[in-house]
């Protein structure tokens, strides 16, 4: 977490929390649970995210999709609205046919925007043709963020 004084958030040994780092070590690094949001909407620039037809997660939709959210030890595990979990497919794009769960993590950034990683590594990327794939290598490329 960085702070407004341009420092990064770091734990004293007393457990204390101050904004004096300059850079990003073990206790500048914290797990985060979004406990409070079991129910998760996101929208792209080229609209919301919905799953339709094969079940395909799609980024540029007029109409959302509510995902189902769980988190387990920093890791988000989401569900489609039949159920399935979030799968990702060889070439990178996401569906709703899973019968277990993919663990993916989510990194919060400035103004209502999140950027989603799955297990490989690979940031969620929305394109203007409306495919949402983990294609992406920078989190802060607009196309890997998502408002919530």
């Amino acid at each position: 977490m960085k702070a407004n004084n341009g420092n990064y958030v770091t734990m004293k040994p007393n457990g204390s929390l101050v904004a004096t780092a300059s850079s990003v070590g073990d206790t500048e690094q914290f797990i985060f649970n979004l406990v409070n949001r079991p129910q998760l909407v996101l929208r792209s620039d080229y609209g919301y995210l919905a799953s339709r037809g094969r079940d395909i997660v799609t980024a540029a939709n007029d109409s959302y999709d509510v995902f189902t959210v769980s988190v387990k030890d920093g890791k988000y595990v989401f569900k489609g609205v039949n159920g399935k979990y979030f799968r990702t497919d060889s070439d990178g794009s996401v569906s709703t046919t899973g019968d277990e769960p993919e663990y993916y993590t989510i990194q919060l950034l400035a103004h209502s925007r999140l950027a989603i990683r799955n297990a490989n590594g690979a940031f969620m990327k929305a394109e203007n043709s409306g495919n949402w794939k983990a294609t992406g290598g920078n989190p802060n490329d607009n196309d890997c963020l998502f408002e919530f």
